[in-house]
Formats: structure tokens, C-alpha cells, sequence
């Protein structure tokens, strides 16, 4: 299995409005429902952030040519939120994430 990093986000449970009660929960591999999800879907995530992270690199590139580091990065956020591809504590990861492999 993948080593995922310790400062990755873990998924939350989630809220669900209603009058009647609800569990959110998620169905394992194994059959069973667990408010959290596995170790293997978070590690599936991770390399799902990390590989975006570096496709966006040269993009980010890119983009200072005309912007700011700062503005850059959060265009960069305000498309992830858009596009919802990411939880936004993944987006938080991935734009710091981001700007390791930048050395921003």
C-alpha cells in the first residue's frame, strides 16, 4: 500500500439535514458500513491529489508569468472549488502541496 502522508486529510462524517435522523457512513469492501472511510480509499484519494498537484504545476507556472505567486495559487483554489474535484481540506493540501513542488 502506498505511504500516504501524515498531514493528508482524513475524511469527516458528514451532516445531512432532515427531520429524521441519518448516518452517514460508508460501505467497505468488506461488506461493512464505517463512518470513516478505509485506509485504501484515503491512500486512492492521495495519489488522486498528488498526481493532480503535479499536473498543475506547469500550469501554475504558467500563470505567474502574469500573476503574483499568492494570486496564482488562489485562482488555482477557487477552480478546484468550482470544479469540485477535491473535499476542500484535500484543496487546502493540494494548493500547499502545490507550492512545495513550486518552491513557492
Amino acid at each position: 500500500m502506498i505511504d500516504v502522508p501524515d498531514d493528508f486529510p482524513r475524511a469527516t462524517p458528514g451532516v445531512v439535514a432532515g427531520a429524521q435522523p441519518k448516518v452517514c457512513v460508508v460501505l467497505c469492501k468488506d461488506g461493512k458500513y464505517r463512518e470513516s472511510s478505509s485506509d485504501e480509499v484515503r491512500a486512492e484519494r492521495y495519489q488522486f491529489c498528488e498526481d493532480l498537484a503535479k499536473q498543475l504545476g506547469p500550469i501554475a507556472l504558467k500563470d505567474a508569468e502574469q500573476h503574483s505567486h499568492q494570486a496564482v495559487l488562489e485562482r488555482v483554489t477557487v477552480a478546484m472549488q468550482d470544479k469540485a474535484w477535491t473535499t476542500r481540506p484535500e484543496t487546502t493540501w493540494l494548493i500547499q502541496r502545490l507550492r512545495q513542488l513550486l518552491g513557492w
